[in-house]
């Protein structure tokens, strides 16, 4: 059998959300790294390099996904997330000596047919146990974004989670 150690990381030049699970039930593992506002841009590259490398080192993962760089209208912000992107790469590689599966950053809302970021936060709040946690959508796009991607993968590309069922009204998720 399989062993499945799945790795998420919504890649941010501010708040990285990332998330991780195998298919036992109860698994599910989230978080974010925030480089300090005042860090310079060299010092934030390397203290979200050796973030991910805890993560990495922690959880040991055995399938990564990684957040393709958004292509936005700000050609500054996109050059920036092109750094942290290019850094999380090169980390999981390293650590991992496999490339990670890169996925558009609009194939998690597609897959779970939410058109505006707020309507796949709140489809994930329902669909996901965050424990006793109070989820505002400022404070947790970030992990939710990730748990997205996460689960869309799982579906998708390694087949191992069946979350989305296709009915003759359309489309229904569980957990």
């Amino acid at each position: 059998m399989i062993t499945y150690r799945v790795l998420s990381l919504d890649v941010s030049s501010t708040s990285t959300g990332w998330s991780f699970m195998t298919i036992k039930k109860g698994s599910l593992r989230y978080g974010t790294i925030r480089p300090d506002k005042g860090m310079m841009l060299g010092e934030k590259l390397t203290f979200f390099r050796s973030e991910i490398i805890k993560v990495l080192e922690k959880y040991k993962p055995t399938h990564i996904v990684l957040e393709d760089t958004f292509m936005g209208r700000n050609p500054k912000v996109t050059k920036l997330l092109a750094k942290f992107g290019g850094v999380a790469e090169q980390a999981v590689f390293e650590y991992c000596l496999t490339p990670p599966y890169i996925m558009g950053n609009t194939e998690p809302k597609s897959f779970f047919k939410a058109k505006k970021k707020e309507k796949l936060f709140i489809l994930i709040e329902d669909l996901v146990d965050f424990g006793d946690n109070v989820l505002i959508f400022k404070e947790w796009n970030d992990i939710t974004d990730s748990v997205a991607q996460l689960l869309c993968y799982c579906d998708e590309v390694l087949e191992i989670k069946n979350i989305r069922e296709e009915t003759e009204y359309g489309f229904r998720f569980r957990p």
